[in-house]
């Protein structure tokens, strides 16, 4: 799956770069011919690479998701949860501490405030033992259409190798998540 981005007139700089670049070519091949306007088409196209952002999504499936927070976006490069830096005491079944992070649509709904996570939003929380051991790695996935009865949050557990240990609509998690109902199922920071 991707989302893609259009562009507009009113877009970054490089795209309205793009738009004007794209009307000096039209004047140029209109006044003068072909040759003269080559150099203008790749300058267009170089600048209009971003035009159309193309950003491939995980499936909803154990192993894509993986494979997404380790290899195409690794999770260490997200930002930590909002109000909390590194490693903190967990105040629920994730063991006795933990390190939440987020990705940036996750992060951007944190600051908006609008009630719910945005689709595309992934949180991953490291589970660490009374002695700061690693035991496990949850991640809530949020992608549209996946589940509404449980506000499209894809669930998924792995221990600390990688392996899927619990993937989809798992209960014991919505069950508990399902307390911050209003929240959109997210403990530790409010999107409200």
């Amino acid at each position: 799956r991707t989302t893609r981005k259009p562009c507009s007139s009113h877009s970054t700089p490089p795209r309205m770069a793009a738009l004007y670049i794209t009307n000096v070519i039209y004047s140029l091949w209109e006044r003068r011919g072909m040759e003269s306007w080559i150099p203008g088409l790749v300058i267009l196209l170089v600048l209009s690479a971003g035009c159309v952002a193309e950003e491939r999504l995980p499936r909803p499936d154990g192993k894509d998701l993986w494979n997404h927070i380790t290899v195409v976006e690794p999770y260490k490069g997200f930002s930590y949860i909002p109000g909390h830096q590194g490693m903190y005491r967990s105040r629920g079944d994730h063991g006795a501490y933990i390190k939440t992070f987020v990705n940036g649509p996750a992060l951007k709904s944190f600051e908006e405030k609008k009630g719910t996570m945005r689709p595309g939003s992934v949180i991953v929380t490291e589970n660490y033992n009374f002695e700061r051991q690693l035991e496990a790695i949850t991640v809530m996935y949020k992608t549209e259409g996946y589940s509404p009865d449980y506000r499209d949050w894809f669930w998924a557990m792995y221990n600390p190798g990688g392996t899927v240990e619990e993937e989809g609509n798992v209960m014991f998690c919505i069950r508990c998540h399902a307390q911050r109902d209003y929240n959109d199922y997210v403990f530790s920071a409010d999107v409200r």
